[in-house]
């Protein structure tokens, strides 16, 4: 499979791990393969998350009114934490 830009989504009950803020109304992109993506969101927000989807229009970005989570204001991911 092709590396592409997958969108995912948090709700209402979604939070940062280790913080419990509240992550709902955002969406974050990340860039890979489907698995690589995926993997790559729960390093960082164990199950806290919706997706993975191929489009802005799929994961209703617009239609919620949702929030960019850029990557830098992630978690650190749970390998890093342990070290």
């Amino acid at each position: 499979m092709e590396p592409q830009t997958w969108f995912f989504t948090f709700g209402e009950n979604h939070t940062f791990p280790g913080t419990g803020e509240p992550l709902d109304f955002r969406f974050t992109k990340v860039r890979g393969t489907r698995d690589e993506a995926t993997a790559q969101m729960r390093r960082h927000f164990g199950d806290q998350w919706q997706g993975p989807f191929p489009t802005a229009e799929q994961a209703r970005v617009v239609d919620f009114g949702l929030s960019r989570l850029r990557s830098k204001f992630w978690p650190k991911a749970a390998a890093e934490v342990t070290r």
